[in-house]
């Protein structure tokens, strides 16, 4: 897994910078300069064989790139982003007949890698979340989602999600989402959500229904 480091802090400009080192494990992979001295929004995921990041460079974009080239996939504008997260997850079994899908997430999220039971079988969700605010609009931290279905094309927000306002402080994302997947006989599944213990919503393919408010 990839992951960002800071490197050191640069003063002397309006938001300061940050020096940046990307590694996967042990190993350098390349750096940036992050051009706001706070927050280091990173985060590595694996799609079919091909490592992704998003992240962001600029404090106003989100971009995504291929691993460990760096060639970018997709970017956008708008939103001062704190932290990102793609969760993971494994369909594991009970007993010989009844399997459901154990995610990373919840205040027990860090249990997650102790109760995984092949690691083979753990995946990346097609959707992250990302906190922060719109540029301007720093009066709370919210949260927004990101549908990563057509990941060699880029991303887009799930608009009907909203603009959900999350805790000022928090360890991670994950602690702040709750997930659970419904398993039907005919493949279906109905992913549903609790985000900050308050507002629940489906997804079915790639479509967001707020189910209550």
């Amino acid at each position: 897994m990839y992951y960002a480091e800071l490197k050191y802090k640069v003063s002397g400009r309006r938001f300061g910078r940050q020096h940046i080192n990307i590694y996967n494990g042990y190993t350098f992979i390349t750096s940036y300069i992050r051009d706001y001295n706070n927050f280091i929004p990173f985060y590595s995921f694996e799609v079919n064989g091909q490592w992704y990041a998003l992240y962001s460079e600029q404090y106003y974009t989100l971009k995504l790139v291929k691993l460990p080239s760096m060639e970018l996939v997709y970017e956008s504008e708008g939103f001062f982003s704190f932290d990102i997260v793609v969760p993971r997850y494994e369909k594991q079994k009970l007993d010989s007949e009844f399997e459901y899908i154990a995610w990373e997430c919840g205040k027990d999220y860090k249990t997650f890698e102790a109760n995984i039971q092949n690691k083979d079988n753990v995946k990346y969700a097609n959707f992250a979340f990302i906190t922060g605010c719109v540029w301007g609009d720093d009066s709370d931290t919210k949260i927004r989602m990101l549908d990563l279905s057509d990941i060699t094309n880029g991303f887009k927000v799930h608009e009907s999600l909203g603009y959900v306002v999350v805790p000022e402080e928090y360890n991670n994302i994950l602690e702040l989402i709750e997930i659970d997947t419904d398993l039907f006989d005919d493949g279906y599944e109905l992913i549903s959500f609790k985000i900050n213990s308050i507002k629940y919503f489906g997804l079915s393919g790639n479509k967001v229904d707020v189910l209550d408010r």
